[in-house]
């Protein structure tokens, strides 16, 4: 029998806080999927950013397979999606997601049956997007016109009203997107096909703001509401040198993002508990996988953007299908997030494409690999696009105009940058990357950068797309801090 899948995406995850909030009791609902699935500790993004992270997650690719990115925008992959493998297998497909990246104005529809947004409150096919982002009355009746037919006129007013006034509020959206997801669950015909529902949280993503119950649990008692306030968190202004932080307000934006990350394990559970009250869960794969993680002040740099650090590429992976994999146990072998496609399509009993650049790492046969490759095919932002937001840009921050790759075996990483840099880390003794050995050991790099050559992996430099963003979608991004 095909299982359900439920594949959530907790966006902005890094693996070394996810797992010691974990051992620390503060994430209940993940402790709970560890012990009733399996944990990978040594899980790598292929991307350090959402959207080619989110595109090799829906193809088995890496980001220079199926070229979506800074450079290029759109997913448009020459192989079928993820989805699109489901549903031609028998499956619904719906989805929903909280960053515009991963929505229909990016191509991220194809092979679902709804992909909806978070700030909807009804599943139609209208995209709102635009409409929730428009700063007029005769913006919203333009975004109408061109997305909304009659039929599903009365819930797509409903849908703008909401994401234009209500999803406004901090935590209103992930909220938005576990209603939906345990409402869709329990109204679900248990003589229905199996179906495939993809939901990706966006709350652990800068700006910081958790619930004021996580601030008193993380928050030292001796800050307060107005000292938080008063921290920058714009993450360019940092890197470019504009702001500075102090020792004590790093710590406190960790707090805050640890605050996030219990936040969302709360309305993971509450999907985690509607499957068990529906008699849903022993006939459904449950995937949790972060598309990538964050930097803190982490090598001087926030956000997750400029460097292809572990701080970004190690990510939280927890699957849970007890009739195929063993309760409570723990891989630490490396894996790639890309290989939950070839392990999604076994477990559904789906043929995998013969197209040599999809991964064909399925977990079920408990096949690892021997290194794991990292890509950063453009910056994002660009150069352009933090002069315009800070001015004139100081010689320093010029340097993360460039590509990156990376490899990384059970022992050493090579990151290489197409300004001609190269840097050795050996993550077992040195697991913050913080000590360059590449000159002490320049033979390890020349054999990682052969091995990046034979993976076809390349490091020219990508110049940034212009102009394939719409005004509406770009004012969302520019909120996010991506552009």
């Amino acid at each position: 029998m095909q299982p359900n899948i439920i594949l959530i995406v907790l966006d902005t995850a890094r693996a070394e806080t996810v797992f010691s909030l974990i051992d620390d009791g503060h994430l209940p609902t993940l402790e709970s999927i560890t012990e009733e699935g399996v944990s990978f500790t040594s899980a790598f993004t292929t991307a350090p950013w959402t959207l080619p992270s989110h595109a090799s997650l829906f193809t088995g690719q890496r980001t220079s397979d199926h070229n979506t990115h800074a450079g290029t925008k759109r997913f448009d992959p020459h192989v079928p999606t993820l989805a699109e493998q489901l549903s031609n297998g028998g499956y619904d497909t719906v989805g929903i997601s909280g960053n515009v990246w991963v929505s229909k104005k990016f191509g991220f529809h194809r092979g679902f049956d709804n992909l909806s947004m978070k700030w909807d409150y009804y599943w139609t096919d209208a995209d709102l997007s635009s409409v929730s982002e428009a700063n007029s009355k005769r913006e919203m009746i333009r975004a109408f016109t061109s997305e909304v037919s009659p039929r599903e006129l009365p819930k797509t007013i409903v849908n703008a009203a909401y994401g234009k006034y209500l999803s406004k509020s901090r935590q209103m959206g992930g909220a938005n997107t576990t209603r939906r997801v345990t409402k869709w669950l329990r109204n679900r015909e248990p003589t229905d096909d199996p179906f495939f529902f993809f939901v990706n949280y966006l709350e652990p993503h800068l700006e910081y703001w958790p619930p004021d119950r996580y601030l008193e649990q993380f928050l030292p008692d001796d800050v307060t509401p107005e000292e938080v306030d008063r921290i920058n968190q714009d993450p360019w202004e940092y890197i470019a040198g504009h702001s500075e932080l102090t020792d004590r307000e790093l710590n406190i934006l960790l707090q805050l993002y640890k605050g996030e990350l219990a936040y969302v394990d709360e309305l993971v559970g509450g999907i985690y508990r509607t499957l068990r009250e529906c008699d849903l869960l022993e006939d459904t794969c449950l995937i949790v996988v972060g598309d990538h993680g964050e930097n803190i002040g982490d090598h001087n740099l926030m956000d997750h953007q400029y460097c292809l650090y572990d701080t970004l590429l190690n990510v939280p992976l927890f699957v849970r299908y007890p009739e195929v994999f063993q309760s409570g146990t723990t891989v630490d072998e490396l894996v790639e997030v890309r290989d939950l496609y070839p392990t999604l399509l076994d477990l559904a009993g789906i043929e995998l494409p013969s197209t040599e650049t999809i991964s064909t790492q399925s977990f079920l046969r408990e096949e690892y690999r021997e290194y794991v490759i990292g890509e950063y095919r453009a910056p994002q932002p660009s150069m352009e696009s933090m002069d315009a937001h800070l001015g004139e840009l100081p010689e320093t921050i010029r340097r993360y105009d460039r590509t990156l790759r990376s490899i990384r075996d059970g022992r050493w990483k090579t990151i290489e940058g197409s300004d001609g840099s190269a840097q050795l880390y050996d993550v077992v003794a040195d697991p913050t990357e913080e000590h360059d050995l590449s000159a002490e050991h320049p033979d390890i790099v020349a054999d990682h950068i052969t091995q990046m050559d034979d993976e076809n992996t390349p490091l020219s430099y990508v110049e940034n797309e212009k102009g394939n963003i719409d005004e509406h979608s770009r004012k969302h991004l520019e909120s996010l801090g991506y552009l």
